[in-house]
C-alpha cells in the first residue's frame, strides 16, 4: 500500500509559503474567500516551520493554493533510525591528541 500526504503551498502576491500538514487547502480557500467578500480580512496559517502567519487579504490580493501529493517511502511517518559508526574508544596507553 503505498503512502502519501498532501503538501499545501500558498502564494500570497507573488510570495511563497509551504504549510503545516495540517493545515488544508479548502479551509484556506473559505478564508481567502471570506476575506474578499468581506472587502478585506486576515489569512491565518501556520507554516511548515511553525511560524504562525497573519496576512491581510483584500479584493485586490493575488492569492494561489497549490496541493502537491508527496509519496512517503515508509508506512510510518516516524522518524527513520540512523545507523552512524560507533566512536572509536581510546585505551590507558593511546593518546588521542598530538602532542606538541
Amino acid at each position: 500500500m503505498a503512502h502519501s500526504i498532501e503538501r499545501v503551498h500558498v502564494t500570497i502576491d507573488g510570495v511563497t509559503h509551504a504549510l503545516a500538514p495540517l493545515e488544508n487547502a479548502d479551509d484556506l480557500r473559505r478564508q481567502i474567500l471570506s476575506a474578499v467578500h468581506a472587502q478585506g480580512g486576515f489569512l491565518t496559517v501556520t507554516t511548515d516551520d511553525g511560524r504562525k502567519m497573519s496576512i491581510l487579504v483584500t479584493s485586490a490580493t493575488s492569492a494561489t493554493i497549490a496541493v502537491e501529493t508527496v509519496h512517503l517511502s515508509s508506512p510510518s511517518a516516524e522518524p527513520q533510525r540512523v545507523d552512524r559508526p560507533t566512536p572509536r574508544t581510546h585505551d590507558e596507553d593511546d593518546m588521542p591528541f598530538d602532542l606538541i
